[in-house]
């Protein structure tokens, strides 16, 4: 006969029926991750405005530069972190003279939260986090991410995706916590330029248009355009017709004189000398390169 006073005492936390049931929760998630990369921007280097398809984060480790978005332009500095969702048009670029902005860069992919596009964490472009020094729990898992790589040891790709998990969940919270910090903001009529462009980059578009939007004169225009924005007008256009491009290459079928139609060429011999220069490949290479591929698991 057990006596009440000598049975094991046990403390009930958790069990595997309490899991949430929603798939599309932060719960549900698996995102992948698909590269790590170490970066090195030095200020002579004019980098394109882009986007991506994935998330995309960084892990600033040394220089000073700065990233623009829409209706951004932020400095950056030592262990600064960015979370920029897909298909957000960014460039980021060094401007200390003696050194390069020198950054860890993160693609992550299979994202569905709720009712947020497909590899996206929150409702704006992107989520920015400074912080002093190296104790944060960020820098801590680009270092565990890292050292699992250099070794390889036993199971390094099932603590890959624990840490991956861990660095996803710490972002979220960052956003769902409201610790986003804020951001300072363009000049509202050189963002209503920019986004014109957006919206109708598939027409003719000049640089005295794109003024009388503003309410200002064209070269008041150029010059505040290139100052948040990193490039020129013109240029922003190129390269917003060129990632439209590179989408439709990769996802649709459609022949390469359609798409220089659909993103604002009427001649596709010009446009394909324009996609080569600004992406680096041809479109034919481009799309055979991309095209129904698959991310690696």
């Amino acid at each position: 006969m057990y006596n009440k006073d000598t049975m094991p005492k046990v403390y009930h936390y958790f069990n595997v029926g309490q899991l949430p049931q929603t798939t599309n929760s932060i719960d549900g998630q698996n995102p992948l991750l698909l590269s790590i990369n170490k970066t090195e921007y030095v200020t002579k280097e004019n980098n394109p405005t882009h986007s991506h398809k994935y998330l995309e984060f960084f892990y600033i480790i040394d220089g000073e530069g700065e990233f623009t978005t829409s209706d951004t332009h932020l400095p950056l500095k030592k262990h600064d972190i960015l979370a920029v969702n897909a298909e957000v048009m960014h460039v980021q670029r060094s401007t200390a003279s003696d050194r390069p902005l020198v950054f860890y860069s993160l693609l992550f992919d299979n994202i569905r939260i709720n009712t947020l596009k497909e590899n996206c964490i929150g409702e704006n472009d992107f989520i920015y986090q400074p912080f002093h020094n190296e104790n944060n729990e960020f820098f801590a898992y680009i270092s565990r991410l890292l050292a699992e790589i250099s070794t390889k040891k036993s199971g390094y790709y099932l603590a890959l995706k624990g840490i991956v998990l861990e660095l996803f969940v710490a972002l979220c919270r960052v956003v769902n916590d409201g610790n986003v910090t804020p951001v300072p903001r363009v000049n509202p009529s050189i963002k209503a330029a920019k986004e014109y462009i957006d919206s109708h980059f598939s027409e003719t578009i000049t640089l005295g248009e794109l003024a009388k939007l503003a309410y200002t004169d064209k070269y008041y225009l150029a010059h505040q355009f290139k100052k948040q924005y990193n490039v020129s007008p013109m240029q922003y256009l190129t390269a917003v017709r060129m990632n439209r491009a590179a989408q439709l290459l990769s996802r649709e079928n459609l022949s390469i004189t359609e798409i220089a139609s659909q993103v604002g060429y009427d001649n596709p011999i010009y446009f394909s000398e324009q996609f080569k220069k600004h992406i680096g490949t041809t479109p034919s290479i481009y799309r055979k390169i991309t095209a129904n591929t698959e991310a690696p698991h």
